[in-house]
């Protein structure tokens, strides 16, 4: 878990409040990945329903930035120092994806992981001319009301399909969804791990070249500390044919991943035929998952 190394909001609590004896007491009674969950989305919403013309401001920034740190700086007033690891979303979110095992997953990690995968697909969609239609001359507010209608709907879009899929699997192992769907979580991450490579990959070819010259000159100030600034951006350094299949080979391999975890959980949970059939609706939620991505990627 990488990130918890230099999580911000973590050295925040070193110095706001500097406890290391766990979550406070009323943290029993709630579950840190709903708070995660919450906070993710607020993220992602100001990211892709928010701005009018991306990136963001500066001065927009900014004042998000700040809001977001006092909704954690109050979540460590109310549950403790420790509520940062599972209850904020990104340091929430990179444990589970690093594999993190200090808590069984719950509904609120499934909600956390719809916000996620939700966020993704919504990125994806607004991309396509039927997106760019919808949302016509739409501008300001009118714009913002609009993609935050598509992006709620491609995270309820997620959870109903998941959920849907273990209501199928707990009818056929005579279980409680709610347990099914906490059983089965853990197959979202590596799905979720591979859209988020997929979709982003040749943003984050250029974002990395774009890196390399601006950290010769990281505050505007015209400087060259590294040689570096007139480093120019090299948008072949993949073909599209390449970028495509890279692209595929991955989503293929998170739902080979995802699938490993169903088969695994499954067998573990239920014995005989029950553990074969509960399998079924998980694998054919994968299937969709998996044609839905690479269509998106051929659309955009």
């Amino acid at each position: 878990d990488v990130y918890w190394w230099a999580d911000p909001f973590d050295t925040i609590g070193r110095v706001y409040r500097n406890d290391d004896s766990g979550t406070a007491p009323e943290t029993e009674t709630v579950d840190p990945h709903w708070t995660a969950a919450a906070l993710l989305f607020a993220f992602v919403w100001f990211v892709f329903a928010y701005p009018e013309f991306y990136p963001p401001s500066p001065h927009e920034l900014g004042w998000f930035l700040a809001a977001y740190t006092v909704a954690v700086v109050a979540g460590m007033a109310r549950w403790g120092r420790a509520w940062v690891k599972e209850g904020e979303g990104f340091g929430a979110l990179f444990g589970l994806l690093a594999r993190r095992r200090e808590r069984p997953a719950s509904s609120g990690t499934v909600a956390l992981l719809s916000v996620y995968l939700g966020a993704i697909l919504f990125d994806a969609v607004s991309q396509t001319n039927w997106w760019i239609n919808v949302l016509g001359t739409s501008r300001g507010w009118n714009e913002r009301v609009i993609n935050t209608v598509g992006l709620l709907w491609s995270v309820v879009a997620v959870s109903v399909l998941f959920v849907g899929a273990c209501w199928i699997a707990g009818r056929f192992t005579e279980r409680a969804t709610r347990e099914v769907t906490e059983r089965f979580a853990p197959m979202l991450v590596p799905l979720g791990l591979a859209w988020s490579v997929a979709h982003y990959l040749s943003a984050f070819l250029v974002d990395l070249q774009n890196f390399i010259a601006l950290l010769s000159d990281p505050l505007g100030e015209g400087w060259d500390l590294f040689h570096t600034i007139d480093n120019v951006v090299d948008y072949r350094w993949l073909t599209p044919l390449q970028t495509g299949l890279l692209q595929v080979a991955v989503l293929l391999a998170g739902c080979v991943a995802s699938a490993l975890v169903v088969h695994r959980v499954a067998f573990t949970t239920f014995r005989g035929r029950a553990a074969v059939r509960a399998t079924y609706p998980l694998a054919a939620a994968l299937i969709l998952a998996a044609v839905g991505a690479v269509a998106l990627l051929l659309g955009t």
